[in-house]
């Protein structure tokens, strides 16, 4: 079975984080989080790497009744690069979702964005809804049915003025689809490298970006009061080196 050969694949994975009940790795840029509609059913994804891991190391078994399979806890795009929590356990994934759904978990991205913002830090708050045509997520000015508020925090932590670019620490306090995408392109600054969002911006390819330069850096688990399997990652800040800053 294709399942079982999978599990047997050279897991490739970089791991931030683990314990018994939670493990978080940096997903590289170009793989699939999990088979959706634009992957190939073949494709080893995230997930399928992840499983592989803990078989290969005695932490899954997935031939035992009631196993636990593990599941991932946020997703990232396939070409954005970055921290991906996995939880091990049931109780795990419970109390990760429900942090989640709680904003308890802050999630910061680098990003690499054209131009040069006028305002050093600030808030973009947009109503954005998709568009089926270009399967993108598009600002509109009134709150139809499907529609969904995004906020994204921002704070320009470099620039610069000769290449026109800056580097971006961006914290979202809503997590919708390609919301840093559309809200920067909305602006005028779209991300180096982001074909789908940045085509209609001149010069937005910079030799070595084949994709958006977009990469989920941080998370922190803040402090709660509940007793809880997380309780090692309470208050503690886990993060990647950012990949752009020596590039502005």
């Amino acid at each position: 079975r294709k399942e079982e050969v999978k599990l047997h694949t050279p897991p490739d994975l970089e791991v931030v984080f683990e314990n018994e009940h939670v493990l978080l790795v940096n997903k590289q840029a170009g793989i699939l989080v999990h088979t959706g509609d634009e992957g190939e059913k073949d494709e080893i994804t995230l997930i399928d790497r992840i499983k592989a891991y803990l078989y290969q190391k005695g932490d899954y078994r997935p031939q035992e009744e009631h196993s636990f399979a593990p599941a991932l806890c946020n997703r990232i795009d396939r070409n954005t690069a970055g921290i991906v929590i996995c939880a091990k356990t049931a109780a795990a994934l419970r109390e990760i979702n429900e942090l989640i759904r709680n904003n308890q978990v802050k999630k910061q991205y680098a990003a690499l964005i054209r131009g040069i913002p006028e305002k050093k830090e600030g808030t973009l708050i947009h109503i954005l809804e998709k568009d089926p045509k270009s399967r993108t997520m598009q600002v509109k000015n009134i709150k139809n049915p499907d529609a969904r508020t995004a906020i994204t925090r921002y704070r320009i932590l470099k620039s610069n003025y000769e290449k026109n670019i800056s580097l971006v620490e961006i914290t979202l306090e809503t997590g919708r689809t390609h919301q840093i995408r559309a809200q920067f392109s909305h602006i005028g600054h779209p991300l180096v490298g982001d074909g789908k969002y940045g085509r209609l911006h001149k010069d937005i390819s910079v030799p070595g970006f084949p994709r958006q330069a977009l990469c989920a850096y941080k998370v922190t688990f803040l402090p709660t009061d509940q007793k809880s399997v997380l309780y090692p990652l309470q208050g503690r800040e886990l993060s990647i080196r950012n990949p752009f800053r020596d590039m502005v």
